[in-house]
């Protein structure tokens, strides 16, 4: 009788297509696939969209923008724009000059702010010494990151 229900559970695996009753072997994840970089990506969006003739470069007539932005984009000067120009083994020389000079930091949270004086919209000055006692008072400044 137990040979019979090994024989039969066996037979009922092999039927089912798994291996000696064991449960099913699913095939293994596909190894999850590399992120591209960031470079890369900015290379495929160009290339979609001004490499008109399909060859793989972006040559200066292809171009629509600005000539300036095709120099910083041509990192080897080799006046075509390629995948090459977005090797991440790149040399490292910057694509543009900056324009943005870091300081020596903002204020800190509770730091005064310093004294100043606007224009309202109505022709009148404003000062923020004029703010201080009145009411509280918020400045927000912009950033360019």
């Amino acid at each position: 009788m137990r040979r019979c229900l090994v024989l039969i559970t066996l037979l009922v695996c092999y039927a089912c297509g798994t291996p000696q009753g064991g449960p099913a072997m699913a095939p293994a994840p596909a190894p999850p696939a590399e992120a591209e970089s960031p470079a890369l990506v900015t290379w495929h969006f160009l290339r979609e969209k001004y490499d008109r003739d399909g060859d793989g470069r972006i040559t200066s007539d292809e171009y629509t923008r600005s000539r300036a932005g095709f120099r910083r984009l041509d990192a080897d000067r080799d006046e075509v724009v390629s995948v090459a120009d977005f090797d991440p083994r790149w040399d490292g020389k910057p694509r543009s000059e900056s324009r943005f000079q870091y300081g020596l930091g903002g204020p800190e949270v509770g730091d005064p702010a310093p004294e100043f004086e606007l224009s309202t919209t109505a022709g009148k000055r404003l000062s923020l010494a004029s703010l201080r006692a009145e009411r509280p008072v918020a400045l927000v400044f912009g950033s360019f990151t």
